[in-house]
């Protein structure tokens, strides 16, 4: 029994902690940042590379099935130029239970695209306490939102923070909304 207690300690002590693992993007674009995300599991990193601007004219949505962190490779170095008008570059879903979900170390340029409905830059749709982080991107040439949140009637709770939200001085922007119901 004893020889039995000292293995299981053994074990325990020299076992290697989990970790999450990076799922390098093969480019900046949309469909390549998809499929990313579509590999990443819980708790990874999607890395996307520097790149020139680069259009995206559909959404890269992050399902609420998984909580990963879509990560650039610095403001001024990865930047995506908007070119949709009905729906968020990105629509990020989160539920309880997962990992933190992150958008970090991008440029948005909104390329002064007037979005219909509630849209913006990034939307934040679900609910989940400590969930989601955004910080350090910038967002520029906004003609509506830079970052949306969209509980629909669920607590939530995340950090949004160090992020440049630049707009044309003819129009008047939201930086962050949020919506409770």
């Amino acid at each position: 029994m004893n020889r039995l207690i000292v293995t299981l300690f053994l074990a325990m002590l020299f076992a290697a902690p989990a970790r999450a693992g990076d799922v390098n993007a093969a480019s900046c674009s949309q469909a390549a940042v998809q499929t990313a995300v579509n590999t990443a599991i819980n708790g990874d990193r999607v890395l996307v590379p520097s790149c020139s601007p680069t259009t995206w004219t559909a959404q890269v949505v992050i399902p609420n099935t998984k909580g990963i962190a879509l990560e650039g490779a610095g403001i001024g170095v990865t930047t995506i130029v908007d070119g949709i008008s009905n729906a968020s570059l990105i629509q990020l879903n989160i539920a309880s239970g997962n990992s933190v979900s992150i958008v970090t170390g991008f440029t948005f340029d909104a390329n002064s695209v007037s979005k219909s409905g509630t849209n913006g830059e990034i939307e934040v749709v679900g609910g989940g306490l400590n969930s989601f982080r955004i910080h350090h991107n910038r967002f520029a040439n906004l003609r509506a939102r830079g970052m949306v949140t969209t509980a629909g009637g669920l607590a939530v709770s995340g950090l949004i923070d160090h992020n440049t939200i630049e707009a044309p001085n003819n129009f008047s922007v939201q930086g962050i909304t949020m919506f409770g119901a």
